[in-house]
């Protein structure tokens, strides 16, 4: 492999992991699902690329930051989707069991009074 085509197939790798990290980050923003590239790793092999070329080292560390910052919003809102669905069930079970017990307590009213 020359250098020239390893350099253009890093470059086309790059390229395709900052459009990806673009529409994920858009995608958590505006609160859809983020989708994954389920053929990225077919499409980018790391035998068929070789090392890194130097001239790319910058810039594939600026996508590895970006990547990283992407993956910690995601388990962020993660969390935050969890904690919701956690106090949901809760106030549910507690507005149910409040409902059953209500219910199913006889009242009586002493009318003699």
């Amino acid at each position: 492999m020359t250098t020239a085509t390893r350099l253009r197939d890093w470059s086309a790798l790059l390229d395709a992991m900052e459009g990806d990290l673009a529409e994920q980050a858009a995608a958590l923003a505006a609160g859809r699902p983020v989708s994954l590239d389920d053929d990225f790793d077919g499409r980018f092999a790391a035998e068929r690329l070789g090392p890194l070329p130097r001239e790319l080292r910058e810039r594939a560390q600026v996508v590895l930051a970006r990547t990283q910052a992407l993956e910690e919003r995601l388990l962020a809102a993660t969390e935050a989707l969890a904690s919701e669905a956690r106090m949901t069930r809760r106030a549910t079970h507690v507005a149910a069991t409040r409902a059953f017990s209500s219910a199913s307590t006889p009242q009586f009213v002493d009318h003699r009074m």
